[in-house]
């Protein structure tokens, strides 16, 4: 009498476990665009932005797993400052987005951020 309480504890973690929705193809990237956009406009180097202290464009490549982390982060293109552009590739590397691939997949995007 042990294996059904056994399988209903399974079936109550396995549910609870999988809550975020599982994404693909350009929809990871709007996603993905959309988390750094809000990010940004709630405050995210403000300071910075507003005295000109951050100014220039910038794209990047990110690699997202399966779990929806940001793997690895490359400046393809950029007129920011040395500094700016590691703060930049820092804060979105190894950032957990509130999606999930499919198993075993990574999705490589290309996001362009521009600040004024």
């Amino acid at each position: 009498m042990r294996y059904p309480s056994l399988l209903l504890l399974f079936a109550i973690t396995t549910t609870a476990v999988a809550q975020r929705p599982e994404l693909a193809g350009t929809v990871v990237r709007d996603s993905v665009l959309a988390t750094m956009h809000r990010d940004l406009a709630e405050g995210l180097w403000a300071e910075e932005r507003t005295s000109g202290e951050l100014k220039g464009n910038a794209r990047l490549e990110l690699v997202i797993d399966d779990k929806g982390r940001c793997e690895s982060v490359r400046m393809v293109e950029s007129d920011l400052p040395i500094a700016w552009k590691n703060r930049v590739k820092d804060q979105w590397f190894d950032r957990r987005f509130d999606f999930k691939l499919a198993k075993h997949h990574k999705e490589k995007i290309t996001v362009e951020l521009q600040f004024p």
